[in-house]
C-alpha cells in the first residue's frame, strides 16, 4: 500500500500545490482536472524562493479524504512523493517535517 493511503495523507491533494508553470492534468475529454484558486502560497522557511500555485482537484473526494481515481491518477500525481526515496531517514519523520511546513497564503485578483 502507498504511504499516502496507508497514512490517510492528503497533504498533496487538499489542495494541490505546485510550482508555477506546471502542466495541468486533463481528463479523457481534455478538460482540466485541477481548478485554479485565486491564491498563492509562500513558504515561511524559503520565503524568497518557494511560490506555489494552488488548485482544487476534481478527483479528490473531501468526504473520504481520498482520490476517487487513485489507481489511475494523472502522471504528475503518481510521480509525487512527500519524501526522498533515497533518504536514510524514516519515511514517517520526513513526512511529518514535510507536512508541517508553514505557508503564507496570499489571495490575489485577476487583472482585467
Amino acid at each position: 500500500m502507498s504511504l499516502c493511503l496507508d497514512k490517510k495523507c492528503s497533504w498533496c491533494c487538499d489542495p494541490v500545490k505546485v510550482f508555477f508553470g506546471q502542466d495541468i492534468p486533463k481528463d479523457s475529454e481534455w478538460k482540466d482536472i485541477w481548478i485554479k484558486r485565486k491564491e498563492i502560497w509562500i513558504s515561511e522557511k524559503y520565503i524568497d524562493s518557494v511560490r506555489l500555485e494552488i488548485y482544487d482537484c476534481i478527483l479528490y473526494d473531501k468526504n473520504i479524504w481520498l482520490c476517487s481515481a487513485y489507481e489511475n491518477r494523472p502522471e504528475i500525481c503518481n510521480k509525487s512523493w512527500c519524501f526522498d526515496k533515497k533518504t536514510w531517514e524514516l519515511s514517517d519523520e520526513v513526512r511529518k517535517r514535510f507536512i508541517s511546513d508553514v505557508f503564507i497564503k496570499l489571495d490575489y485578483k485577476w487583472k482585467k
